[in-house]
């Protein structure tokens, strides 16, 4: 870890961790991922929808009962990334993209994979799963142009019961989103403590600020592992422009408490990755990935409105 010693503090609940399901290959087809916006999530996508959301429980067979989530993630502008949330209720659900069809300006399409890659690239979705997962829509259909923008209808053919499922989604609209949909670039004004009331004890520090003529965004993320208190920490240079920050994060390990403390013996261990992205003044997300393969996505709100004589419009 570059830069000054950082000094953090310790959490008080134990970090549920997400996996990413049971995934299975397949091959999409050379066609242009259309509906998809290349740098807008990062992976692993998504799983906490938020800002609008058309929500449904299916149960396609007996035994396998799942909730299904259709939300967008803001991406700059009037472009909003369309997300699926699948979430096994009962059972190992099925999820393949042949029990689906999209309508959009009176024409219908089943020819679309659902990608598991923020940029429509590499494996796709069509199997069992056993917790949250996300997909992207990759049209394939040559004659079908979807903009994943605009209003239209999803259906779910359904074994049991019976009509199919069919679902209206509207049109994004970015000013039903925190700031307009845009997503901040950091600044200090953004700098504190953020958690979620539904996981109280568990939380982030964000400190941003600057060494020199750097922008330095840096993290520590207060939680358990294995049942132990565990800080996981990081720093990382960033752009004035950018509106999202992937930061390497560390943990650490081999020192001792108080006058037994030696500095030599602290040792840097590699965990993984997050990306941060800021909402509003008061609203912070992330994507993160270990090196042991698990992965997730949060939403965090401030813990307090926010810093005192720093405003924050």
């Amino acid at each position: 870890m570059s830069g000054s010693t950082w000094r953090v503090g310790v959490a008080a609940i134990a970090l549920m961790l997400v996996s990413a399901g049971n995934l299975q290959a397949a091959t999409p087809s050379s066609a242009s991922a259309k509906e998809i916006t290349p740098g807008c999530l990062a992976n692993p996508l998504p799983t906490t929808p938020s800002g609008p959301e058309v929500t449904a429980e299916i149960q396609r067979v007996a035994g396998e009962r799942f909730r299904m989530v259709i939300w967008r993630r803001p991406c700059s502008g009037n472009d909003g990334q369309l997300i699926l949330t699948f979430t096994p209720l009962a059972g190992s659900p099925q999820i393949c993209a042949n029990d689906m069809e999209i309508t959009q300006g009176g024409v219908t399409s089943d020819d679309f994979f659902l990608s598991t890659d923020a940029n429509g690239n590499g494996a796709t979705l069509c199997g069992p799963i056993s917790a949250a997962t996300s997909v992207l829509i990759r049209e394939v259909d040559g004659a079908f142009n979807f903009d994943d923008d605009l209003a239209f209808v999803f259906t779910y053919e359904q074994d049991s019961p019976t009509p199919d499922l069919m679902l209206s989604v509207a049109a994004y609209d970015p000013s039903l989103y925190p700031g307009g949909g845009q997503f901040r670039s950091p600044s200090g004004n953004l700098s504190g403590s953020y958690y979620d009331a539904a996981r109280p004890g568990e939380g982030l520090f964000i400190e941003i600020g600057r060494v020199g003529d750097r922008r330095v965004l840096f993290v520590s993320w207060y939680t358990y592992i294995n049942g132990m208190q565990r800080w996981i920490i990081g720093n990382v240079d960033f752009a004035a422009d950018d509106t999202s920050v992937t930061v390497p994060l560390l943990i650490t390990a081999g020192a001792n408490f108080g006058s037994a403390f030696n500095p030599a013996d602290v040792q840097y261990i590699p965990w993984g990755s997050a990306t941060f992205r800021f909402l509003s003044c008061t609203e912070i997300s992330f994507d993160w990935s270990s090196n042991d393969g698990e992965s997730g996505s949060y939403s965090y709100v401030r813990l307090v409105e926010g810093l005192l004589g720093v405003p924050c419009q």
